[in-house]
């Protein structure tokens, strides 16, 4: 996917998700959707559990491999 998107966008498009759908999905207008998924840490994890009912297999790939990524063990150099 394209380096300039969000996890939350790459889950999205991945799952050939419109805007419109991932907002309504989790209750929200379509901007400020597009809001969060440019800043996807302002998600709330309820919202994120609503997106991740409607994401297919490969958007879910994308999404869990964010949130993983987030609690992976960091290394120090």
């Amino acid at each position: 996917m394209d380096d300039d998107l969000s996890p939350v966008a790459c889950a999205r498009l991945a799952s050939a998700l419109t805007t419109e759908e991932a907002a309504t999905a989790i209750g929200t207008s379509r901007s400020n959707y597009v809001h969060l998924e440019e800043r996807p840490l302002g998600f709330t994890l309820g919202e994120l559990y609503a997106l991740s009912s409607e994401l297919n297999d490969d958007g879910l790939t994308y999404l869990n491999g964010w949130i993983n990524g987030l609690f992976a063990p960091k290394t120090v150099k």
